[in-house]
């Protein structure tokens, strides 16, 4: 499966956070290459380097010496006193930063240690620390320890990194400040003109101030919208506007699981160059211009994908199948690459690439076969919804292919997907499509529905005599379990193992003798097995499970007690199931549940039991339509769920001869 994708995120500290995301930009587990015992050498800054910034900094000294003096009452709990970031834009649309920040350890010690992490691009700026210290309450001063640099994605060849700063056995009453700098080392943007930064307000503990300050050039018209904050105090010299955003007594921000975003939730500030987003949508497509280039062998593929698809639909799910298979997934974003995709030539040829280069492939080949593709940059469910009213990429974290002739919507990292599969972190998520002329759209890729999420599972049983069960089963799953049961399903894996695990999550005595393949190429995988149950071998009485499935809605979708926060699910889906029990002759149905039908707002579940001549049959139907639950329904949909886990937990009592 492709990796879980979220904006790369530049720290302020750990509480505040700026995207600075490259489109598919990916979150995986960090290589630390620092030493942990290991305390870093501050620079000094260069005399006038600071001369931006200063004016906006807190006075640390007096700082501390105000908070050490407020009531003991008033300091239990930590918090950040100071939170200032400026940004310098020149007229060459390079920018400097200067970032202080400064943090009061309760004297409940409430935390005892605290990272910083500071992302930052190794090609085009250069990271100066300026300070790392902890200021104790008897006056002495010491360092933080640097725990080094990684890269995010674990690749040492990106040109993102990571330099971790930890504050480690901390103490009630000690202060943390860090102040550090990133200045442009490239002799040009690399993107030209283009400049935009998204920055939230808030985190993890609560925060007494945080400022934003962007210094732009008076040659430069700068657009810009905030959340939960007031508009920008303004202020105009010879040469610049300065604008300055501030908040104060900011409570803390901690997102429960399943959550919605720290953009739907929290307050941020997004700002940029473009007006509008036409603008943005000229700009990135003469970016991408030359990227779209077919090599003689890539224009072969177009032609052999037009002559062997005359059917036009045919012809997309064609192309699309080629770049899945031809492709994998490799991290792309070093430098000029966060955005731009590498040439689709290049991409074709080593077969590998993020989803910009595996997107560009796409749209090359439709375009070169006829077919108006777009490049879409997408913004993940992960990252959150976020009022467009600000133009910029930077905002966006995925880039997919828009087919407007067929309304399709195609991942080139979702491997296993067909043509009509949209990526659960895709579906829902706000996208801007823009076509070769460089016309942009803002659009929101559809939902699926719980009919197009279905799954179905049939068993044929035969008891016996003396407890034993023979079975054959099917399984029938389309939409978003589809993806990932192929990839489980591929040459190579364990079918009966696969099959036999998911029998045992309800049977612990269960052999799979045979698992008919999947077809390949279908748009919905099948699935045949069949097999014996022993879990009743020699017993008198057996107590049938009226499902086949495991049914653990209660800690799967809602395991809190109770919510603050709004829960997001993945999908709408259904799921059905049909059990078939042959009965022996001279056997007893002892007990039969009766038939329920629970119906709600959240979705439904259905059993409904039938005895004829020597059978039992079992069908039932669980259904979930919606995927956000307002935390003031969150109890009754946790007792939706217990009400379903109920309902599954009866059994059928058959007495044997």
């Amino acid at each position: 499966m492709p990796p879980t994708r979220t904006t790369r995120l530049l720290l302020l500290g750990a509480n505040a956070l700026v995207a600075v995301a490259p489109v598919c930009a990916t979150s995986r587990p960090a290589l630390t290459s620092g030493n942990l015992q290991q305390s870093f050498s501050v620079e000094p800054a260069p005399v006038g380097a600071n001369d931006f910034s200063q004016e906006f900094l807190a006075d640390v000294p007096s700082l501390i010496r105000s908070w050490r003096m407020l009531p003991a009452t008033q300091r239990r709990q930590s918090r950040v006193l100071s939170e200032v970031r400026v940004d310098e834009l020149g007229t060459d649309y390079k920018s400097r930063q200067h970032v202080q920040r400064i943090i009061a350890v309760g004297i409940a010690a409430d935390i005892s240690s605290y990272t910083i992490p500071i992302e930052y691009s190794r090609d085009k700026q250069k990271l100066t620390l300026l300070r790392a210290h902890m200021h104790r309450p008897d006056g002495r001063v010491g360092r933080a320890r640097d725990l080094g640099e990684s890269s995010p994605g674990g690749d040492n060849s990106e040109d993102s990194r990571v330099h971790s700063l930890a504050y480690q056995e901390l103490r009630g009453g000690e202060v943390l400040e860090l102040e550090y700098e990133l200045t442009p080392v490239d002799a040009r943007n690399p993107y030209g003109a283009y400049f935009a930064e998204l920055v939230a307000f808030g985190g993890s503990l609560p925060s007494d101030l945080q400022r934003y300050i962007l210094r732009v050039p008076k040659s430069i018209a700068i657009a810009s919208s905030q959340s939960l904050l007031d508009a920008p105090e303004n202020r105009t010299s010879n040469d610049e506007n300065l604008y300055i955003w501030q908040k104060t007594d900011l409570p803390a921000l901690v997102r429960a699981p399943r959550s919605p975003s720290w953009s739907e939730q929290g307050a941020f500030v997004h700002v940029s160059n473009f007006g509008n987003w036409q603008e943005l949508g000229k700009w990135y497509a003469e970016l991408l211009r030359r990227q779209f280039d077919l090599n003689a062998e890539l224009s072969n593929v177009a032609a052999s994908l037009t002559t062997e698809h005359a059917n036009r639909l045919d012809r997309v799910a064609a192309t699309y199948e080629l770049v899945l298979k031809k492709t994998h997934y490799a991290s792309q974003e070093s430098g000029i690459h966060g955005f731009k995709p590498y040439p689709v030539s290049e991409t074709y040829s080593r077969g590998y690439g993020d989803c910009k280069d595996t997107a560009a492939l796409i749209v090359a080949l439709l375009r070169a076969t006829g077919i108006e593709a777009e490049m879409a940059l997408v913004r993940t469910r992960e990252l959150g919804q976020i009022v467009p009213t600000t133009a910029s990429a930077s905002i966006f974290d995925h880039a997919v292919v828009y087919v407007p002739e067929f309304e399709l919507w195609l991942d080139g990292t979702a491997e296993f997907a067909r043509l009509r599969e949209v990526p659960v972190e895709d579906q829902g998520a706000m996208a801007l499509t823009i076509d070769s002329e460089g016309n942009a759209t803002l659009r929101q890729i559809p939902l699926s529905t719980t009919d197009d999420n279905y799954s179905r599972r049939t068993i044929n049983a035969r008891l016996e005599s003396d407890g034993t069960i023979h079975f054959s089963g099917a399984t029938y799953v389309r939409g978003e379990d589809a993806p990932e049961l192929r990839r489980q399903l591929q040459p190579g894996e364990s079918k009966m193992g696969f099959v036999r695990q998911r029998l045992e999550q309800v049977f612990p005595a269960v052999e799979v003798k045979h698992v008919e393949l999947p077809d390949a190429a279908s748009e919905f995988v099948s699935l045949g097995f069949d097999g014996d149950l022993l879990t009743y071998r020699g017993k008198h009485s057996v107590s049938l499970p009226i499902s086949w499935m495991q049914r653990n809605y209660v800690e799967s979708l809602s395991p809190e007690t109770s919510r603050t926060q709004d829960l997001r699910l993945d999908v709408p889906w259904t799921t059905e199931e049909e059990i078939h029990i042959a009965l022996p002759a001279g056997a007893n149905v002892a007990k039969l549940p009766e038939n329920q039908s629970i119906r709600t707002s959240f979705g439904l579940a259905e059993l409904a039991y039938r005895v004829t001549a020597g059978e039992i049959t079992v069908v039932s139907k669980v259904q979930f339509s919606g995927i956000s639950i307002p935390s003031v329904d969150y109890e009754r949909f946790r007792a939706f769920n217990s009400k379903i886990e109920t309902a599954f937990a009866s059994h059928i009592q058959i007495d044997l001869p």
